[in-house]
């Protein structure tokens, strides 16, 4: 177990999509109200990630659709100089069922 913004965390494993078995996902830990990722930056570069991306906001909405999670605190991490900046992301219904209609699509 460790500690985002104060509140408990523990690891977790996969978690399997609650309507289609075809998607899954694997948070980095769960709390007792949200999920936490973690993405740590390449080893030369200066800072952590100022914003996040498209490609992030689909990966946690995902991971809130696998967990029926709400909230996911993204932690952009530069291990070597022990800094990090928090992103909340709140789950956004219409994202995850625009990309997942898309991927159903590619699948087929």
């Amino acid at each position: 177990m460790f500690l985002i913004l104060g509140a408990p965390v523990s690891s977790c494993g996969f978690f399997k999509h609650p309507q289609d078995p075809r998607y899954g996902a694997s948070p980095d830990g769960i709390g007792e109200a949200f999920a936490v990722e973690v993405k740590t930056r390449a080893e030369n570069s200066e800072t952590p990630l100022e914003k996040i991306s498209g490609t992030h906001l689909v990966q946690t909405n995902f991971q809130m659709a696998c967990t029926n999670g709400h909230i996911t605190f993204l932690q952009s991490y530069l291990p070597e100089k022990g800094i990090s900046h928090f992103f909340y992301v709140k789950r956004n219904e219409l994202l995850v069922n625009v990309v997942k209609d898309i991927t159903d699509h590619m699948l087929q």
